[in-house]
């Protein structure tokens, strides 16, 4: 093996790439600003379209005409009716909120995107590590033969050299692929909020909370 025995092995990302977009989601707070601006913008639009409506009023009045002799009692209706102003400002909601949903979105598309590629590109971090991992035991092998060759008269300290060369950097490639296996891993527990212990804990409550 030659992994660097201090860190841990990567593995696979857990679970599914869709349950790890939907983690993601659940807890990027860009999104959630996002979405809430749309949902305020929204009602303020609703909340202006209610005023553009006809407002009647109606009022009672008496009047004590002719020096008391007569007097009169009615209802008087009045209608307010909604002003160009009114209409401007509902119109001016309305794109700011037509822009708003928009952008969320668009924001949460590119972040499904990014998401999606970032749990791919984990799982191809670790193949990579395999691979190269193979390949610096291979190399390890062949250099500990011609070693063991060289000791027992056979082939030259050049070959023997050159085999603990490859060897090495084999080996180096191998723990490089191994941090970057790990560093991505990092990052997916990091976005989905469960690289902390809190983290997971919180989530499985959350489940448990809503069956």
């Amino acid at each position: 093996m030659t992994a660097d025995d201090t860190l841990p092995a990567p593995v696979e990302p857990a679970g599914s790439a869709e349950d790890y977009v939907s983690a993601v989601l659940a807890h990027n707070h860009e999104l959630f600003r996002a979405r809430r601006q749309a949902e305020v913008l929204r009602a303020e639009a609703r909340q202006l379209a209610s005023r553009r409506s006809i407002d009647p009023t109606v009022g009672v009045f008496y009047k004590n005409e002719l020096g008391g002799s007569e007097h009169q009692l009615g209802v008087s209706v009045g209608l307010t009716l909604p002003g160009s102003a009114r209409r401007t400002d509902q119109q001016a909601a309305e794109q700011l909120s037509t822009i708003a949903e928009e952008a969320a979105i668009r924001l949460e598309q590119r972040l499904r995107q990014e998401a999606r590629a970032d749990f791919e590109a984990a799982a191809a971090q670790v193949a990579n590590w395999q691979q190269a991992d193979h390949a610096a035991q291979s190399l390890a092998e062949a250099a500990r033969l011609a070693a063991r060759a060289y000791s027992l008269g056979e082939g030259s300290l050049d070959q023997v050299l050159l085999n603990r060369r490859l060897a090495l950097e084999g080996q180096l490639n191998a723990q490089q692929a191994q941090f970057a296996a790990l560093a991505a891993d990092a990052r997916l527990k990091l976005d989905a909020h469960r690289l902390w212990p809190l983290d997971v804990a919180a989530d499985q409550d959350g489940e448990h909370a809503h069956p």
